[in-house]
């Protein structure tokens, strides 16, 4: 698929998932990238959306 697992992190695109922003209560935006820890299993967005697959991974190692 369109994952890419990087260490402890997942990342994935927004129209993937059915997870909802907890902060708006909005789905995940289709075209935006997403990261989360590869054992989260939450209902809601563990992370703010990015533009770009690559920004969103940049994102995840700087959590790491």
């Amino acid at each position: 698929g369109n994952d890419m697992k990087s260490g402890t992190f997942r990342v994935f695109k927004g129209e993937t998932t059915r997870q909802i922003d907890g902060h708006t209560c909005q789905e995940a935006l289709a075209g935006a990238w997403y990261f989360e820890p590869l054992d989260y299993e939450g209902d809601t967005l563990w992370s703010i959306p990015f533009p770009t697959q690559t920004l969103a991974a940049e994102a995840a190692l700087r959590e790491e």
